[in-house]
């Protein structure tokens, strides 16, 4: 077979002038025919044709076009350096490593450094001083939330577990726990510690060792004084440094409600009173400048001090000590004075009394019919608090009005004019005038009743000449109507409008007693202040018949009423009444033609498991029934809620039920109204030395109630 040569190959395959793709060694490159083809023209533009020699930034080269699909599709972006944008440095004096995330024990520092990069994805250095023994942390994040949660699981692994025990005052827990526990819950996540509060039936009772009454000047507080009240240890536990961040949140929710306090002095000797309030700049200044406001109830003869803390507590002893200093440092005088001058002796005269003279003065309360009257100071002021007393006394012009008789008539009128504010509208009409009406209890004994006219003669005569005239307008326009009072409530709830128009038809006003006096006698009145109202003595007697003749016939309309009193346990009354007398009212109706009276408001001195209830027959029997059944309804349901029952499970199990930070049984609680609790239930057989054994056996006990 004859050789060929690579020449020989080329012409047979119609490449002559190809270059040899097998060249020789030592032969020299075969040199390409030249083409007969036109030269390509140079393009003088090209920086490939013509470099530049200055050095420049290339220019960018145009994207390749993809082979498949088109050049508009997606590209994948370059990868960009994340950047650090928060940092935080802080130093460690003792590392005592704890639990990594998985539960194991973390042997290196550099485990934990790595699991807390891994799982934030931040950046940390530490370097070491072994003569200090103190390690530095430099932590770096793309967010501020990262380094703060990185910060604080480095923190968690790093310090040593501790428990610490806060005592919070009692009226503090609900705030601490928050509503369904929002408080607690943020404090848990937020420092990723264990915040264990006792339940309150757990505790062990307080012991209050101030009584309130029997003893002259008692310091009572108030809702809100942890200084009195029972404290609740809640515990916290967890890593030294998360342990002291929960500790300042709780100590800072305790310090918010508590620097504030209100206390009173209770039970201050009445003759003592006026002297301890008298020595207010004294208490003011045993504040020291603390936010202190003090308050009196002559009544309860008591001083109430709220504000600062510790101004309260200062300014509270500073009132103990006036008030033991005045019980053996003053004496008395007695004096008779008519009663009508004692309305001088009081409220604003008998505080310019101790001004001017160290003294005070105790009148007899006005149901006494005593003449009496008590000066109180020491034995060297006591000539001058006499002095000031007579000056009061007779400091003013008195004018004793006698309302016409009979004593029936006279009260009356007495109930008209009180009815309808007529003293307080003389007062408005004549400046610097008193009307003063007897108390209930003198009309109730006496034969004669008076109105007593205070002040400037002149501004007197006046007013009695207005009630004078007056008085002559309502000779012959009163009348009593004897109805029974259990209808009283049927007439005014049903008939209103009714009412309304006997005024306007017939100008007669009518006044039913008060339900809780319990009497069947209603006033008619012709009304005097009408411009329509007749002078005329017929013209009134006419009128008031006709009103009274309606009015009986609308009380024997409504006279099928009765009264009825069940026996309910006063546990159930609140059942009974509903949240803020909703249910109550319900069962009163828009018409209030019931009256219905709950426990000690029945007035049954025997018993406070009693309900009184008042009006038509109908109605009565209607609300006898409705409050059976929802005492019923509560029962059944205190038996329904009342249920409980226990079982065992895996204790494997647990945290699926008890669920992250107790959520699994807070949903159970609100949406079944059940109380779940969770307990180990170990066999004693499987503790040894102090130490439950591990095993396949251990049980946890679930109770549901």
């Amino acid at each position: 077979m004859a050789t060929l040569t690579a020449a020989d190959l080329q012409k047979r395959h119609e490449l002559e002038g190809a270059p040899d793709p097998f060249p020789s060694l030592n032969d020299s490159p075969v040199k390409p025919r030249a083409s007969a083809s036109i030269p390509a023209q140079v393009d003088t533009e090209s920086h490939l044709a013509f470099p530049s020699l200055a050095p420049s930034t290339p220019a960018a080269a145009a994207p390749a076009k993809p082979a498949w699909g088109t050049s508009t599709g997606p590209r994948i972006r370059p990868a960009i350096p994340k950047q650090h944008l928060a940092s935080d440095s802080f130093t460690l004096p003792d590392i005592e490593l704890g639990n990594s995330r998985n539960g194991k024990p973390a042997t290196t520092l550099g485990e934990v450094i790595k699991a807390v990069t891994a799982k934030y994805k931040i950046k940390i250095e530490a370097s070491s001083n072994r003569t200090t023994r103190q390690t530095t942390f430099h932590l770096k994040a793309e967010s501020q939330k990262d380094l703060a949660k990185a910060r604080r699981d480095l923190l968690s692994s790093l310090s040593p577990v501790i428990v610490a025990v806060i005592n919070a005052p009692a009226s503090t827990i609900a705030t601490i726990i928050g509503p369904k526990g929002a408080t607690l819950k943020q404090i848990r996540e937020q420092t990723n510690v264990r915040v264990d509060i006792p339940r309150r039936e757990s505790l062990a009772p307080a012991v209050n060792g101030h009584l309130n009454g029997g003893t002259s000047g008692n310091v009572t507080p108030l809702p809100g004084d942890d200084d009195e009240e029972s404290t609740i240890p809640i515990t916290v536990s967890g890593p030294l440094p998360m342990v002291q961040e929960a500790q300042d949140i709780l100590n800072g929710i305790i310090s918010s409600k508590t620097s504030k306090t209100t206390q009173r002095v209770r039970d201050i000797p009445s003759y003592v009173f006026p002297f301890v309030m008298a020595c207010r700049s004294n208490f003011l200044a045993a504040a020291e400048g603390g936010d202190v406001q003090l308050s009196r109830n002559e009544a309860e003869r008591e001083i109430t001090v709220s504000g600062d803390r510790e101004a309260v507590v200062r300014v509270i002893e500073a009132i103990k000590r006036t008030v033991e200093a005045f019980k053996t440092g003053i004496t008395s005088l007695k004096i008779s004075l008519p009663k009508r001058q004692h309305r001088l002796l009081t409220s604003k005269a008998a505080e310019e009394i101790m001004a001017t003279s160290n003294c005070s003065v105790l009148v007899s309360s006005p149901d006494d019919p005593s003449d009496e009257l008590t000066v109180w100071g020491k034995g060297e002021h006591l000539p001058a608090g006499l002095q000031a007393v007579m000056e009061k006394a007779n400091s003013q012009y008195i004018h004793e009005f006698p309302l016409p008789g009979p004593i029936n008539l006279s009260k009356q009128l007495l109930t008209y004019m009180t009815r309808i504010g007529y003293p307080r509208t003389l007062g408005a009409a004549h400046s610097g005038a008193f009307i003063y009406t007897p108390h209930q209890a003198i009309v109730d004994k006496a034969q004669v009743l008076n109105i007593d006219i205070v002040g400037e003669k002149p501004v007197v005569d006046a007013v009695v000449r207005q009630v004078s005239e007056l008085i002559g307008k309502l000779i012959g326009a009163t009348k009593e109507v004897n109805i029974d009072w259990l209808v009283h409530r049927v007439i005014t709830g049903k008939h209103a409008k009714k009412l309304k128009l006997f005024h306007e038809a017939h100008n007669v006003q009518v006044f039913f007693p008060p339900e809780s006096a319990e009497q069947s006698s209603v006033l008619l009145v012709y009304d005097p202040f009408s411009a329509s109202a007749s002078p005329s003595p017929v013209e009134k007697e006419r009128h008031l018949q006709e009103v009274s003749r309606d009015l009986l016939k609308l009380a024997k309309d409504a006279a099928d009423v009765k009264s009825e009193t069940i026996l309910v346990e006063a546990r159930w009354h609140e059942a009974v009444k509903g949240q803020g007398g909703t249910t109550l009212n319900a069962i009163i109706g828009e018409d209030k033609t019931l009256s219905i009276k709950v426990g000690a408001e029945a007035g049954d001195p025997s018993t406070q498991d009693v309900i009184v209830i008042r009006g038509p027959s109908l109605d009565v029997d209607n609300a006898v029934q409705r409050i059976h059944r929802i005492v019923d309804e509560a029962k059944n349901d205190e038996i329904v809620n009342s249920y409980s029952t226990e079982f065992d499970i895996d204790k494997e199990y647990v945290g699926r039920i008890v669920g992250a930070q107790g959520a699994g049984v807070n949903k159970l609680r609100e949406q079944l109204g059940v109380k779940v609790d969770v307990t180990d239930d170990f066999d004693d057989k499987e503790i040894v030395a102090g130490k439950k054994k591990k095993g396949v056996h251990q049980k946890s006990k679930v109770k549901v109630r």
